[in-house]
């Protein structure tokens, strides 16, 4: 059995399609195509189910149509990028669009990660294991140049003005020698 819409004749099934995979690539989405073809004079009804079985069965050559229609809005998306960043001001974020470009156009738009040689990563992560299980007491101190005495006067006024640890942790010397507080 051909899926066409509501034993409809081919040609009508045809007119059909046409017309939703117009109101598909401004679209973008199933949902919305079939519910800007209900508000038609006389409206059209298409379902996803019908849509979904069309593109199964490729019926009048539906399946590569849709793809037009999808690369079609994808375009549509990219113009309107286009236009937001010849008109974008302060503050405004165009990341919703880009997730959108993203999701209609993966291959032109989202990030291609590969990893070719993962073998440097896992023994990264072998020795970072290996440091942490090591060291389970406390990290060796930074060896950070020495802060200007200002600064470093300024820095342990504030350590000291924090508030007394609550009881159960314990102190320990930071690395310019301070005493710090230290989970139990």
């Amino acid at each position: 059995m051909s899926p066409q819409l509501h034993g409809r004749q081919p040609e009508e099934t045809a007119a059909f399609q046409e017309a939703f995979l117009a109101a598909f690539s401004k679209t973008g989405t199933i949902r919305s195509a079939s519910k800007a073809l209900k508000a038609l004079k006389p409206p059209i009804s298409v379902s996803r189910e019908i849509v979904t079985k069309w593109i199964a069965n490729d019926y009048l050559d539906f399946a590569y149509r849709f793809k037009l229609a999808q690369r079609e809005f994808a375009e549509y998306l990219e113009d309107l990028a286009l236009t937001y960043v010849e008109q974008i001001k302060p503050g405004q974020n165009p990341m919703l669009l880009l997730a959108m470009l993203n999701a209609s156009w993966p291959d032109k738009y989202r990030p291609k990660v590969v990893i070719q040689d993962d073998s440097s990563v896992l023994r990264l992560l072998d020795e970072l294991r290996s440091i942490g299980a090591a060291s389970s007491t406390s990290p060796p101190p930074l060896d950070l140049p020495p802060l200007h005495p200002h600064i470093q006067s300024s820095l342990l006024d504030r350590l000291r003005a924090l508030p007394s640890p609550p009881t159960g942790v314990r102190s320990t010397t930071s690395p310019t020698g301070e005493r710090l507080p230290e989970e139990v």
